[in-house]
C-alpha cells in the first residue's frame, strides 16, 4: 500500500537524479512496442470475429478501419507516456514502489481492456453482425476504461503533485 510517506521520500529521490542529470534518452521502438501491440490487437480481433461469423466485407472493413483508428490514438498516447516514464533511470523504475505499483496497476487494465475488446468483437460479431453494433459498444468501453483508469490513477497523482508543490516552496 503506497502511503504519503513513501511519495514523498521517492520524489525527493527523483529530484535528486533530476538534479543529477542522469535522465536517459529512451528508444523509439521502446517507447511505441506496447502500443503498437494494442493497435494490433485493435485490429485483429474485429477482422477475426467479422471474417470467422462471415459478414459482408463492408461491415468488416468499417470495424476494422474504426478499431485501428482508436489504436492509432492510443498508440500515440502510449508513446507520449512511456517516453516520460523510461526516461527515468532504470535503478529508479525497478526500486521505485510508487512506480512498480502505476506499472502493475496499467498492466491489469491493459490486460482488462484487451480481454473486453476481444469479447466484445466476437459477440458483435456473432449477434449483430454489424459495424455499428461493434463501434458504438467499443466506443463506449474505451471511454469508461479511460474515465476509470484517470480516476483510480488520479489518487496517486494528486498526492505526488502536493509532495512535489512543497519541496518547490521549501527550495
Amino acid at each position: 500500500m503506497l502511503t504519503q510517506k513513501i511519495i514523498r521520500q521517492e520524489i525527493e529521490e527523483l529530484k535528486g537524479i533530476m538534479g543529477s542529470d542522469s535522465l536517459v534518452i529512451p528508444g523509439m521502438w521502446e517507447c511505441a512496442r506496447p502500443g503498437v501491440l494494442i493497435l494490433l490487437w485493435l485490429f485483429i480481433w474485429p477482422l477475426v470475429s467479422f471474417n470467422l461469423f462471415g459478414e459482408t466485407t463492408a461491415d468488416t472493413l468499417i470495424s476494422v478501419g474504426f478499431s485501428s483508428f482508436l489504436g492509432l490514438i492510443i498508440l500515440f498516447w502510449i508513446v507520449s507516456a512511456r517516453g516520460l516514464i523510461l526516461s527515468i533511470p532504470n535503478s529508479f523504475l525497478k526500486s521505485s514502489n510508487v512506480m512498480l505499483f502505476l506499472q502493475n496497476k496499467i498492466k491489469k487494465y491493459t490486460m482488462c481492456y484487451m480481454l473486453t475488446i476481444s469479447l466484445l468483437a466476437l459477440l458483435c460479431a456473432f449477434f449483430t453482425g454489424a459495424a455499428l453494433g461493434y463501434l458504438m459498444p467499443m466506443m463506449f468501453v474505451s471511454i469508461g476504461f479511460v474515465f476509470a483508469f484517470n480516476a483510480d490513477v488520479s489518487r496517486y497523482q494528486l498526492s505526488a503533485f502536493t509532495e512535489i508543490v512543497k519541496a518547490v516552496k521549501a527550495q
